[in-house]
């Protein structure tokens, strides 16, 4: 099918921004916590569960508030422009 290459194509840019902001938000985490590198799950054949060093949920929180930033300024944007394009009329009383 012809949908089917760019359906592929959004999908790998979808997850080079996920893994983009991942990597940026594992740096900030990294240097609140003063830890010298954070490793992938998938980089190690085995680690120790320990939750002194497990920074996943601090990664995915960092994700999820710089996700509802961006939401909030589209929405911000979207009702700027609706309003730019529908400007109201006032009238002289």
């Amino acid at each position: 099918s012809q949908y089917r290459p760019m359906m592929e194509q959004a999908q790998g840019q979808i997850i080079q921004k996920i893994v983009s902001n991942a990597a940026k938000m594992a740096e900030k985490i990294a240097i609140e916590k003063n830890l010298k590198y954070i490793l992938n799950k998938d980089a190690c054949v085995y680690s120790r569960p320990d939750p002194d060093t497990d920074v996943t949920s601090s990664i995915i929180a960092e994700m999820d508030r710089m996700f509802d930033l961006e939401k909030a300024e589209k929405k911000l944007e979207d009702s700027s422009a609706a309003g730019a394009e529908n400007p109201t009329q006032k009238t002289a009383g």
